[in-house]
């Protein structure tokens, strides 16, 4: 089922975005609806809808040359263990699996500005890789599902 650009069924979602921040504020509330109805708990749900907001973004803000409309895919899925979340763009090719971890113990006027975005994604999921197609930019994180707590 596809409405507003949004393709849910009970093991998939597909989210077909715009390049304009304010899509990331819709792809949230979708992403945790779909994790709350794949059991994950809070914190999990979390740290995805962080992870997701940094790379689109750095994407939105930094990855197109022009003003015109560009289609971001984001699509969900269980995978055994794990929740597997792919993020397809054609903006400019940047690989973020490359981008050194920041020096934190550097003083804070000393330390270059950006990075603690894709510092947080790597810690917050259990996995990310990188490839580009020739036209599109293709990231894919993982998170392990941890349940929610049963109430009690």
């Amino acid at each position: 089922m596809y409405e507003h650009g949004v393709g849910v069924d009970r093991d998939r979602l597909t989210l077909r975005l715009t390049n304009r921040l304010s899509e990331i504020r819709r792809s949230a509330e979708q992403v945790e609806a779909f994790c709350a109805r794949q059991g994950m708990a809070s914190s999990a749900i979390f740290a995805i809808n962080v992870s997701l907001e940094e790379l689109l973004a750095n994407t939105m803000t930094y990855g197109y040359a022009d003003d015109r409309d560009h289609e971001i895919v984001v699509q969900i899925w269980r995978e055994d263990a794990d929740l597997v979340i792919d993020i397809a763009d054609d903006a400019r090719a940047f690989d973020p699996t490359r981008v050194a971890p920041p020096d934190l113990d550097a003083p804070l006027d000393e330390r270059p500005i950006g990075g603690l975005g894709i510092h947080l994604v790597r810690n917050m999921m259990d996995g990310m890789e990188y490839r580009h197609d020739g036209q599109r930019n293709r990231v894919r994180l993982r998170k392990r599902i941890t349940p929610s707590p049963a109430p009690g």
